[in-house]
């Protein structure tokens, strides 16, 4: 999924956000960066989405989706930002027309 959403985000101008580490060790979001310029420069910086943990799935499953497995859809994700709806526009038909995805639903 990170490959194709950062060719999404190349398609689109999308931007990802940077992780910052301060002295202490903590981390904190403290800007986006589009994917072109962000590549081979400091992706090793961008904060990607995680996986669904095992036990958020068991409850959605259990509270939500009466143990409906086909109802668990957002088990891998990512996020992108950006700046214009032009430019999420893009990013929508670039998924839209991706011959390896399958779109389901689209929320928010």
């Amino acid at each position: 999924l990170r490959r194709k959403v950062q060719e999404w985000a190349l398609a689109s101008r999308g931007k990802f956000p940077i992780k910052r580490e301060h002295s202490d060790g903590s981390e904190e979001t403290a800007q986006f960066v589009k994917w072109e310029d962000a590549r081979g420069v400091c992706e090793d910086q961008v904060k990607w989405g995680q996986l669904k943990s095992p036990d958020r799935a068991i409850e959605k499953l259990l509270r939500s989706y009466r143990q409906d497995v086909s109802c668990l859809l957002d088990v891998c994700r990512q996020h992108m930002v950006f700046e214009t709806v032009d430019d999420l526009e893009e990013c929508v038909k670039a998924i839209e027309s991706d011959d390896d995805v399958v779109v389901v639903r689209v929320k928010n």
